[in-house]
Protein backbone atom coordinates (compact mmCIF):
# COMPACT_ATOMS: atom_id res chain seq x y z
CA UNK A 1 0.00 0.00 0.00
CA UNK A 2 1.41 3.62 -0.81
CA UNK A 3 2.36 5.41 2.11
CA UNK A 4 -0.66 7.92 2.69
CA UNK A 5 -0.26 11.40 4.76
CA UNK A 6 1.49 11.82 7.71
CA UNK A 7 -0.62 11.17 11.19
CA UNK A 8 1.00 14.03 12.33
CA UNK A 9 -2.24 16.50 11.45
CA UNK A 10 -2.87 19.49 11.38
CA UNK A 11 -5.84 21.59 12.60
CA UNK A 12 -8.39 22.54 10.35
CA UNK A 13 -6.99 19.85 7.78
CA UNK A 14 -9.26 18.11 4.82
CA UNK A 15 -7.61 15.65 2.67
CA UNK A 16 -9.52 13.92 -0.28
CA UNK A 17 -8.54 10.53 -1.52
CA UNK A 18 -9.66 9.68 -5.06
CA UNK A 19 -9.95 6.26 -5.53
CA UNK A 20 -10.11 3.62 -8.41
CA UNK A 21 -12.49 1.12 -7.36
CA UNK A 22 -11.08 -2.04 -9.43
CA UNK A 23 -9.32 -4.19 -7.75
CA UNK A 24 -8.64 -7.98 -8.12
CA UNK A 25 -9.77 -10.72 -6.31
CA UNK A 26 -7.37 -10.82 -3.92
CA UNK A 27 -7.43 -7.70 -3.18
CA UNK A 28 -11.39 -8.37 -2.61
CA UNK A 29 -10.60 -10.86 -0.34
CA UNK A 30 -8.27 -8.70 2.10
CA UNK A 31 -11.16 -6.13 2.17
CA UNK A 32 -13.72 -8.79 2.83
CA UNK A 33 -11.28 -9.61 6.54
CA UNK A 34 -11.43 -6.02 7.39
CA UNK A 35 -15.73 -5.66 7.46
CA UNK A 36 -17.75 -6.17 10.33
CA UNK A 37 -20.29 -8.83 10.84
CA UNK A 38 -22.69 -6.15 9.68
CA UNK A 39 -21.14 -5.02 6.31
CA UNK A 40 -20.39 -8.53 5.90
CA UNK A 41 -24.31 -9.26 6.23
CA UNK A 42 -24.84 -6.58 3.87
CA UNK A 43 -22.67 -7.25 1.48
CA UNK A 44 -24.03 -10.89 1.17
CA UNK A 45 -27.96 -9.50 -0.07
CA UNK A 46 -26.65 -8.06 -3.28
CA UNK A 47 -27.26 -10.34 -6.23
CA UNK A 48 -25.10 -8.79 -8.08
CA UNK A 49 -21.49 -9.71 -7.96
CA UNK A 50 -20.47 -6.25 -9.80
CA UNK A 51 -22.17 -4.47 -6.89
CA UNK A 52 -20.86 -6.65 -4.37
CA UNK A 53 -17.35 -6.26 -5.33
CA UNK A 54 -18.02 -2.44 -5.54
CA UNK A 55 -19.26 -1.84 -1.85
CA UNK A 56 -16.55 -4.52 -0.75
CA UNK A 57 -14.29 -1.62 -2.25
CA UNK A 58 -15.65 1.17 -0.98
CA UNK A 59 -15.87 -0.48 2.51
CA UNK A 60 -12.62 -1.59 2.31
CA UNK A 61 -10.42 1.02 1.12
CA UNK A 62 -11.89 3.88 3.53
CA UNK A 63 -10.70 1.26 6.45
CA UNK A 64 -7.66 1.36 4.88
CA UNK A 65 -7.54 4.88 4.60
CA UNK A 66 -8.85 5.84 8.31
CA UNK A 67 -7.05 3.35 10.07
CA UNK A 68 -3.50 4.75 8.43
CA UNK A 69 -4.72 8.56 9.71
CA UNK A 70 -5.54 6.75 13.39
CA UNK A 71 -2.40 4.09 13.32
CA UNK A 72 -4.91 1.16 14.28
CA UNK A 73 -5.98 -1.64 12.24
CA UNK A 74 -8.94 -1.87 9.56
CA UNK A 75 -10.85 -4.09 11.68
CA UNK A 76 -10.67 -2.04 14.65
CA UNK A 77 -12.66 0.64 13.47
CA UNK A 78 -16.35 1.65 14.28
CA UNK A 79 -18.95 2.52 12.36
CA UNK A 80 -22.09 4.87 13.42
CA UNK A 81 -24.34 7.07 12.13
CA UNK A 82 -26.71 10.06 12.94
CA UNK A 83 -29.98 10.58 12.40
CA UNK A 84 -30.32 11.65 9.13
CA UNK A 85 -28.06 8.57 8.05
CA UNK A 86 -24.53 10.26 8.09
CA UNK A 87 -21.83 7.87 8.77
CA UNK A 88 -18.83 8.91 11.45
CA UNK A 89 -16.47 7.21 13.96
CA UNK A 90 -17.40 6.08 17.27
CA UNK A 91 -14.31 5.15 18.73
CA UNK A 92 -12.00 7.88 17.15
CA UNK A 93 -11.84 11.66 16.68
CA UNK A 94 -11.58 11.65 13.20
CA UNK A 95 -14.38 12.20 10.79
CA UNK A 96 -15.24 11.49 7.07
CA UNK A 97 -17.45 11.78 4.07
CA UNK A 98 -17.65 9.26 1.09
CA UNK A 99 -19.42 9.52 -2.23
CA UNK A 100 -18.41 6.99 -5.26
CA UNK A 101 -20.21 6.85 -8.99
CA UNK A 102 -19.44 3.95 -11.47
CA UNK A 103 -15.56 2.91 -10.24
CA UNK A 104 -14.70 6.47 -8.63
CA UNK A 105 -14.75 6.95 -4.97
CA UNK A 106 -14.18 10.51 -3.44
CA UNK A 107 -13.41 10.03 0.57
CA UNK A 108 -12.48 13.01 2.55
CA UNK A 109 -10.85 13.12 5.60
CA UNK A 110 -10.82 15.90 8.53
CA UNK A 111 -10.55 16.83 11.83
CA UNK A 112 -13.84 18.45 12.31
CA UNK A 113 -17.60 16.61 10.97
CA UNK A 114 -18.61 19.37 8.73
CA UNK A 115 -17.30 18.21 5.34
CA UNK A 116 -19.47 16.81 2.43
CA UNK A 117 -18.13 15.43 -0.70
CA UNK A 118 -20.16 14.35 -3.92
CA UNK A 119 -19.26 13.00 -7.15
CA UNK A 120 -21.81 12.15 -10.04
CA UNK A 121 -20.63 10.77 -13.20
CA UNK A 122 -22.24 13.26 -16.27
CA UNK A 123 -24.49 11.24 -18.23
CA UNK A 124 -27.63 12.18 -20.28
CA UNK A 125 -30.79 12.06 -18.18
CA UNK A 126 -34.42 12.67 -19.76
CA UNK A 127 -35.74 14.79 -17.28
CA UNK A 128 -32.72 16.63 -16.69
CA UNK A 129 -35.24 19.89 -16.95
CA UNK A 130 -37.74 18.82 -14.61
CA UNK A 131 -35.10 18.02 -12.12
CA UNK A 132 -33.54 21.92 -12.59
CA UNK A 133 -36.98 23.08 -11.73
CA UNK A 134 -37.06 21.43 -8.34
CA UNK A 135 -33.35 21.38 -7.40
CA UNK A 136 -32.49 25.28 -8.15
CA UNK A 137 -33.54 28.51 -7.30
CA UNK A 138 -35.35 30.55 -9.53
CA UNK A 139 -31.61 32.75 -10.05
CA UNK A 140 -29.75 29.00 -10.38
CA UNK A 141 -32.94 27.98 -12.98
CA UNK A 142 -32.66 31.09 -14.61
CA UNK A 143 -28.69 31.39 -15.40
CA UNK A 144 -28.76 27.48 -16.12
CA UNK A 145 -31.51 27.91 -18.61
CA UNK A 146 -29.89 30.67 -20.32
CA UNK A 147 -27.08 28.34 -21.15
CA UNK A 148 -26.69 26.58 -24.99
CA UNK A 149 -27.65 23.22 -24.50
CA UNK A 150 -23.92 22.10 -25.40
CA UNK A 151 -23.11 22.95 -21.53
CA UNK A 152 -26.17 22.84 -19.84
CA UNK A 153 -25.88 19.25 -19.12
CA UNK A 154 -22.57 19.73 -17.27
CA UNK A 155 -23.14 22.69 -15.50
CA UNK A 156 -26.05 20.91 -13.93
CA UNK A 157 -23.85 18.26 -12.38
CA UNK A 158 -21.90 21.26 -11.22
CA UNK A 159 -24.81 22.44 -9.40
CA UNK A 160 -25.90 19.35 -8.64
CA UNK A 161 -22.62 18.12 -6.98
CA UNK A 162 -21.99 21.61 -5.12
CA UNK A 163 -25.61 21.24 -3.68
CA UNK A 164 -25.48 17.64 -2.51
CA UNK A 165 -22.35 18.05 -1.14
CA UNK A 166 -23.75 21.01 0.99
CA UNK A 167 -26.49 19.19 2.31
CA UNK A 168 -24.08 16.63 3.53
CA UNK A 169 -21.45 18.74 5.03
CA UNK A 170 -24.99 19.71 7.60
CA UNK A 171 -25.55 15.71 8.13
CA UNK A 172 -28.79 16.24 7.13
CA UNK A 173 -28.33 14.68 3.60
CA UNK A 174 -30.68 15.18 0.44
CA UNK A 175 -33.86 15.36 2.52
CA UNK A 176 -32.88 18.74 2.93
CA UNK A 177 -33.72 19.69 -0.14
CA UNK A 178 -31.09 20.87 -2.77
CA UNK A 179 -32.86 24.08 -3.85
CA UNK A 180 -32.44 25.12 0.42
CA UNK A 181 -29.39 26.32 -0.69
CA UNK A 182 -28.51 28.30 -3.43
CA UNK A 183 -24.59 29.24 -5.45
CA UNK A 184 -23.28 32.18 -6.58
CA UNK A 185 -23.31 32.31 -10.02
CA UNK A 186 -21.84 32.19 -12.55
CA UNK A 187 -18.66 31.16 -11.04
CA UNK A 188 -20.52 28.59 -8.34
CA UNK A 189 -17.38 29.10 -5.97
CA UNK A 190 -19.19 30.44 -3.45
CA UNK A 191 -23.06 29.81 -1.75
CA UNK A 192 -25.39 32.90 -1.48
CA UNK A 193 -27.90 31.59 0.82
CA UNK A 194 -28.52 28.44 2.88
CA UNK A 195 -31.02 27.56 5.66
CA UNK A 196 -30.84 29.60 8.85
CA UNK A 197 -30.25 26.87 11.07
CA UNK A 198 -26.77 26.62 9.40
CA UNK A 199 -25.36 29.84 9.76
CA UNK A 200 -24.46 32.48 6.96
CA UNK A 201 -23.30 31.45 3.39
CA UNK A 202 -20.06 32.93 3.48
CA UNK A 203 -19.25 30.87 6.51
CA UNK A 204 -19.00 28.16 4.06
CA UNK A 205 -16.09 26.87 1.48
CA UNK A 206 -16.92 25.57 -1.93
CA UNK A 207 -13.99 23.59 -3.86
CA UNK A 208 -14.63 22.03 -7.51
CA UNK A 209 -12.58 18.81 -7.80
CA UNK A 210 -10.52 17.92 -10.61
CA UNK A 211 -11.41 14.65 -11.40
CA UNK A 212 -11.41 12.47 -14.82
CA UNK A 213 -13.36 14.56 -17.53
CA UNK A 214 -16.74 12.52 -17.27
CA UNK A 215 -17.19 13.22 -13.49
CA UNK A 216 -18.15 15.97 -11.62
CA UNK A 217 -17.37 16.69 -7.96
CA UNK A 218 -17.32 19.36 -5.39
CA UNK A 219 -16.17 19.53 -1.57
CA UNK A 220 -18.23 21.84 1.03
CA UNK A 221 -17.09 22.38 4.59
CA UNK A 222 -16.56 25.66 6.88
CA UNK A 223 -14.38 28.61 6.28
CA UNK A 224 -12.14 27.24 9.41
CA UNK A 225 -10.64 24.67 7.00
CA UNK A 226 -6.68 25.76 6.68
CA UNK A 227 -5.24 23.07 4.56
CA UNK A 228 -7.06 21.43 1.71
CA UNK A 229 -5.08 18.57 -0.15
CA UNK A 230 -5.92 16.03 -2.83
CA UNK A 231 -4.11 12.66 -2.84
CA UNK A 232 -4.63 9.29 -5.34
CA UNK A 233 -5.09 6.19 -3.28
CA UNK A 234 -2.94 3.33 -4.68
CA UNK A 235 -2.77 -0.44 -2.88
Amino acid sequence: MVLLRNTQLEAGFVDVWSVNLVFDEADLRLFSQTLSVQELSKLALFKSQGQANRYLAVRGVLRRILARYLAIESFDLRFEVNAYGKPYLSNASLFFNISHSNDCLLVAVSDFDQIGVDIERIKTRSNLLGLAKRCFSVDEFNFWCDLSVDVQMRVFYQFWVRKEAFVKAVGRGIALGLEQCELQVPDLAKLSKIPNDFGFAEDWKVVGLQVADEFAAALVMPNRCLVLNQYCFEL
